[in-house]
């Protein structure tokens, strides 16, 4: 992961404050991710996968293509068939698995996953 995050960064063109910049972070953070003293929190290496348009399993793995694939013409429509199955899929999983999927959709929409409250906040 930390070698996939400078890596990243340097072929973007940008210096550890401008990826901090971007991703709402501290350039201190960036320069102890990729000096391997911290981890990134799952928002801030969701933030930089979207920045860099790659999956997360390129960021933290080095798995999968480097660019993700454009999205598939036929998942423009969510039926509620789809709803249904989701739900019952969401329904098996442990309860740690739950809280991820709920932090990843709130951060998706917008709300902080820690307060519920609109807006994320910096994390590091």
């Amino acid at each position: 992961m930390f070698e996939n995050i400078r890596k990243l960064r340097l072929e973007h063109g940008l210096t550890q404050k401008e990826l901090a910049e971007i991703v709402g972070i501290t350039q201190q953070c960036v320069n102890n991710y990729e000096n391997r003293s911290t981890q990134p929190s799952f928002i801030v290496l969701m933030k930089m996968a979207d920045y860099f348009h790659v999956s997360l399993d390129y960021l933290c793995l080095g798995k999968e293509s480097l660019h993700q694939t454009p999205a598939d013409p036929r998942m423009t429509s969510y039926t509620k068939e789809d709803q249904m199955h989701h739900q019952n899929l969401f329904a098996t999983l442990p309860v740690n698995q739950k809280r991820t999927i709920d932090n990843l959709i709130r951060m998706l929409s917008g709300s902080d996953p820690h307060s519920g409250n609109s807006g994320a906040g910096s994390s590091g």
